[in-house]
């Protein structure tokens, strides 16, 4: 293994880290999630917080995390499209059929799958809300 498929390795895994500690606050604590994605307006009676750059960028990696997740997993399930099976680009290069497929459902599942989590940590809050709610303690 030559050092740029260790450097894009480490760099995945910090994507893929990225995704799955963002599902994972999103379940334990969705309203930190909500924050973090800027759906929390943080205001007072000295106005209203701005959305840090850490969030935005836990925000990207988790999103590209989500990419590379979702492109791994439709490699696998596509490999049996042969190698053949393509088109050749503007550039001249041939592209197979399997990874336009493959890099369109990653874009497109990441950003379904961003809005999925995102609805659940709005369902979760407001259930936590609403129990909260009901019994002042």
């Amino acid at each position: 293994m030559g050092n740029a498929s260790i450097i894009i390795s480490i760099v995945s895994l910090v994507f893929i880290a990225a995704a799955g500690w963002s599902v994972w606050i999103s379940k334990k604590n969705p309203r930190k999630f909500l924050e973090i994605h800027g759906f929390v307006n943080n205001c007072d009676e000295f106005g209203c917080a701005k959305i840090r750059k850490g969030n935005i960028i836990l925000v990207v990696l988790s999103f590209i995390g989500y990419i590379v997740i979702i492109y791994k997993a439709a490699g696998t399930a596509f490999a049996w499209i042969p190698h053949e099976w393509g088109s050749i680009n503007g550039d001249g290069d041939f592209v197979t059929l399997r990874s336009i497929i493959c890099a369109n459902l990653a874009l497109f599942g990441a950003y379904y799958f961003t809005k999925i989590i995102q609805e659940y940590a709005f369902l979760k809050t407001q259930k936590i809300d609403s129990t909260t709610s009901r019994h002042p303690q």
